[in-house]
């Protein structure tokens, strides 16, 4: 898979035009998508998120428990 099919695929869908390939030479650069790597970030936002929520959590119960 290259960028340009990537690029195509997506304006496709969304009906909109990314760039122009007169002026962007975006079709000669090769993508390669390391699977790994996205997995390890979605898992680190998802750490991250789990890690707000229960600051919130607690950070909520303390001002509850001081009104009381």
């Amino acid at each position: 898979m290259n960028l340009s099919s990537l690029i195509l695929t997506i304006e496709t869908i969304f009906d909109i035009n990314l760039y122009q390939p007169e002026i962007y030479f975006l079709s000669e650069i090769p993508i390669d998508i390391i699977w790994t790597e996205v997995l390890g970030f979605v898992l680190l936002r998802l750490y991250s998120l789990c890690y707000l929520h229960l600051f919130l959590l607690i950070t909520l119960q303390r001002l509850i428990l001081l009104n009381y």
